[in-house]
């Protein structure tokens, strides 16, 4: 009998939390999570073609002496190329993509080309180089996988200025490009580890200019000294590296 009541004991108490379970009712759905909202910028209208099509760049292709007109992600194919190499993580040919895309946007919003009639070039001084030849599967494969993703700050594009190495930190746009307007808020100096497999050449190099060279430079920019003796460091920016 003792054996029997443990039983129905049991069984009733199963059924107890059954019923109580059974009461709630189905689950509720988590609520999605809210995005919050973004501005985006729009494609400059002297390329655009409408909406959900592909802008068009008139590009002074200094290779060839002319202007050709070409397929925006065509034309990031090719700066993509030249910027980086074919054989990379395809993750790190991602980044490249999205900087280049951004860069040639914000390039053709906000400034003219030294080639008359054309939006943009490839000549690197001006824009980014350009290296078609290098272009293979790898790099189409970023291209595509990255199609029309840019990088925007409080609705426009951003400067997407890149380097190939950092001497262990990043530096400010004043310090490394001369920038002489104000530091955008997206530039920071943060520590940057250089890779092992970076080639040696570029890693660690030098340079060497003769007292010519140097006052010639000085003479340009609008400062004449007459003559010196030595060159010290007199004033490191926040990065500590310039």
């Amino acid at each position: 009998m003792n054996k029997f009541r443990k039983i129905l004991a049991v069984f009733l108490a199963i059924s107890i939390a059954f019923s109580i379970t059974s009461c709630k009712g189905p689950a509720k759905k988590p609520e999605p999570v809210r995005k919050p909202k973004m501005d985006l910028p729009q494609v400059p209208s002297k390329i655009s073609k409408g909406e959900n099509k592909e802008p068009v760049l008139k590009v002074y292709v200094v290779q060839k002496g002319r202007i050709e007109e070409m397929p925006l992600e065509k034309y990031v194919e090719g700066t993509v190329a030249g910027e980086i190499k074919n054989d990379w993580p395809i993750e790190a040919i991602k980044a490249q993509a999205i900087l280049a895309r951004t860069y040639v946007l914000n390039f053709v919003k906000t400034k003219k080309s030294k080639y008359k009639g054309a939006d943009i070039s490839t000549d690197f001084e001006e824009a980014q180089a350009w290296n078609p030849a290098n272009v293979n599967e790898r790099i189409k494969k970023a291209v595509e996988e990255t199609r029309g993703v840019v990088a925007v700050y409080n609705g426009d594009f951003i400067n997407a200025w890149f380097h190939s190495h950092s001497a262990g930190r990043t530096a400010l746009a004043k310090e490394g490009l001369n920038y002489k307007k104000g530091e955008p808020p997206y530039i920071v100096s943060v520590q940057s580890k250089e890779s092992d497999k970076a080639p040696h050449n570029v890693k660690s190099w030098s340079a060497s200019f003769t007292k010519g060279e140097v006052l010639s430079a000085l003479k340009k920019m609008g400062v004449n000294i007459g003559d010196f003796k030595e060159v010290k460091i007199g004033k490191r920016g926040p990065s500590e590296e310039w």
